[in-house]
């Protein structure tokens, strides 16, 4: 689960250091991503979830957070296919629940990105 975003610059500041204390930890990085995110750093997000992704390939809160961060910044080609990846990524979840609810949430999305409306009555996604 992404952390709760704080607005402030302490919790910011948090984030920064536990990267520098654990440089390899995906963790970290996609936490100081949804930190930035929060305060509307948009490109510091961006960069703090691709270098979550390269530590880790499958981290969905990182590959979930860069989707939102490239809508957020209006790039809406790379916003699609970060959300397609987070889309199959939350298909590998085993709660069946929990994998329904973000398959359906990231397909609103990407409804939402291709239309302008969630469209969340139907299951496709509508280009």
């Amino acid at each position: 689960m992404p952390p709760v975003i704080a607005k402030d610059t302490r919790a910011l500041e948090r984030y920064q250091a536990e990267v520098a204390a654990n440089p390899q930890n995906p963790d970290a990085h996609a936490n100081l991503g949804w930190g930035y995110y929060g305060k509307g750093q948009l490109s510091e997000a961006i960069q703090a979830f691709q270098q979550a992704l390269a530590l880790q390939a499958d981290h969905l809160e990182a590959q979930y957070g860069l989707a939102l961060a490239h809508r957020a910044a209006s790039d809406k080609a790379a916003a699609a296919a970060a959300f397609e990846k987070a889309r199959a990524l939350a298909a590998q979840i085993e709660d069946k629940v929990r994998r329904q609810m973000l398959t359906r949430l990231i397909t609103g999305h990407l409804n939402a990105l291709n239309t302008g409306d969630w469209n969340l009555g139907r299951h496709e996604v509508h280009a």
